[in-house]
């Protein structure tokens, strides 16, 4: 199960797994490794309920992989960095006054979801 949600201004994809008996470290080191394959630098950081995942190739291009539940019932989110949808909407507001920048930046920000997501889901599935 699945969902595409959009809270707090940024794109956050959740899938739900149930019965799969799975090892939260090798899942998120198979996480990391595929962020590292497509060459962004990544961080982990434990929390009480999982991992958070934070893959970055600029400043502007982050994405969010979290890791919650147990080794029975978990999902698996990705999301994009909060402040997208904040730069598309002052960046449209700015093109009424000759600067995109910010449009640009949030756009990045999504369209780096769109293409790693598929192959991000694959390495999930193949992990499990």
């Amino acid at each position: 199960m699945h969902g595409l949600l959009n809270i707090g201004g940024h794109v956050k994809i959740v899938k739900n797994f149930f019965g799969r008996h799975t090892n939260f470290t090798l899942l998120s080191e198979c996480i990391e490794d595929f962020f590292k394959s497509k060459n962004f630098r990544t961080s982990k950081i434990q929390i009480d309920e999982g991992c958070v995942i934070i893959a970055e190739k600029s400043l502007h291009e982050k994405l969010y992989a979290r890791v919650v539940g147990n080794s029975d019932e978990f999902s698996v989110e990705l999301s994009t960095q909060k402040s997208s949808d904040t730069f598309i909407f002052l960046g449209n507001l700015m093109l009424l006054f000759g600067g995109g920048g910010l449009f640009l930046r949030g756009m990045k920000s999504k369209e780096l979801l769109e293409r790693v997501e598929s192959d991000f889901w694959r390495c999930v599935e193949e992990a499990l």
